[in-house]
């Protein structure tokens, strides 16, 4: 990762740069699932990141100039009987990948599952998404499942790989 980078959990008061981030990386196009069909305005962002904090979840930000340039979001699962459980979702602009971006924001999550007894970390990953899937494998996740054809893009149906890294064991 550069010098002129910096990582840090996100605020509400991040919402309109997020927001920014996000339009770029729907411009690019990516076969990934977003989490709106349609670009949230920037009190739902506020909101969104707002509720992702303390143990519930957790919203981190890579930034290069005050501009978002990557972005990780995680979740705690509810009901009761998942909270030992988080997912997650984790993007970077097409200009700073293969730069160690991804491998930090997604060690920052292990961390944070760590602090909060969170003993599942899961995401759920495009099978096309091959460079996506060497990262995650490289950082302790495994495949834990498969929905064939879970995904439709552009007529063409793809499965979603379900992977898991477990952490965090109950003391």
């Amino acid at each position: 990762m550069d010098d002129k980078m910096e990582i840090r959990k996100a605020n509400p008061d991040d919402a309109e740069i997020v927001l920014e981030y996000l339009k770029q990386l729907r411009a690019e196009r990516l076969n990934t699932i977003f989490r709106h069909e349609e670009m949230p305005n920037v009190e739902e962002e506020r909101n969104f990141i707002g509720g992702k904090s303390g143990a519930n979840g957790v919203v981190y930000i890579c930034l290069e100039s005050f501009r978002v340039i990557g972005l990780l979001s995680a979740g705690r699962k509810s009901p009761q009987q998942l909270s030992h459980s988080c997912d997650f979702g984790v993007s970077v602009l097409k200009e700073y990948r293969n730069k160690k971006i991804g491998t930090q924001l997604v060690k920052l999550l292990i961390e944070w599952a760590n602090e909060n007894n969170v003993q599942r970390v899961e995401l759920s990953i495009i099978e096309n998404n091959v460079a996506a899937m060497r990262l995650y494998k490289r950082l302790g996740f495994s495949e834990e499942g498969k929905k064939k054809g879970a995904v439709k893009i552009d007529n063409q149906y793809l499965d979603m790989i379900e992977m898991v890294k477990r952490v965090c064991l109950e003391k």
